[in-house]
């Protein structure tokens, strides 16, 4: 997942990353809900390292969130699913690109 936050982009760090934060970012792209996955890479900044998603807010970016210009070796994803009790579908894991 990368964020733009205050015109800067930055990938998510996947510590403290749950459920919570990926049914947040699934959410904002209008899907029913989502899970988090986990990947790795390497940043000069990245995003969100500390705090968390409650899972009721309807951006990112209200989550709780710390920033930091350091690096970070495994980084947050998403699988996003729409869901209704007739007719489930799913999306596979995919980087999501969040701009607030």
């Amino acid at each position: 997942v990368k964020v733009c936050f205050r015109n800067t982009w930055g990938q998510v760090c996947d510590t403290y990353w749950t459920d919570e934060d990926a049914k947040v970012v699934c959410g904002q792209l209008g899907y029913t809900g989502g899970k988090a996955f986990y990947g790795s890479g390497s940043a000069s900044f990245y995003w969100r390292d500390a705090g968390g998603c409650r899972g009721n807010e309807s951006i990112i970016t209200a989550c709780a969130f710390t920033t930091r210009v350091l690096s970070c070796s495994s980084y947050a994803g998403v699988s996003c699913y729409n869901f209704s009790s007739t007719n489930p579908t799913s999306i596979s894991p995919s980087l999501a690109t969040i701009t607030n």
